[in-house]
């Protein structure tokens, strides 16, 4: 019996770490695509990920990372939204060890 209850637990930790390693995609309603449209259209990123929606956090994240290596082209008001948006993305941008100011 102790064999089936180990048995039990292995699967079950394995199936919480795969479970965990998806990538859940952002909602279409999320104000991020504007975000992300206007910033391709300033040519602060060009990524062809963005031509297919919906995103996942994780291609979201390694945007935000892109734009975070030219934020000498943002506004003060972008500036402030890509704070923003780092704090949202915080988890996929550390997974993805991309600098950002979180």
């Amino acid at each position: 019996m102790k064999i089936k209850k180990r048995i039990f637990l292995i699967l079950f930790i394995l199936s919480a770490n795969i479970l965990g390693a998806q990538s859940v995609n952002v909602p279409l309603d999320h104000w991020i695509y504007d975000f992300i449209e206007r910033l391709e259209t300033k040519a602060v990123f060009y990524d062809i990920s963005t031509k297919s929606y919906p995103l996942t956090r994780n291609e979201v994240a390694k945007i935000l990372g892109e734009i975070n290596r030219n934020q000498t082209k943002l506004s003060s008001t972008e500036l402030a939204l890509l704070h923003q948006f780092n704090g949202e993305f915080h988890e996929e941008l550390a997974l993805l060890e991309v600098e950002s100011d979180f």
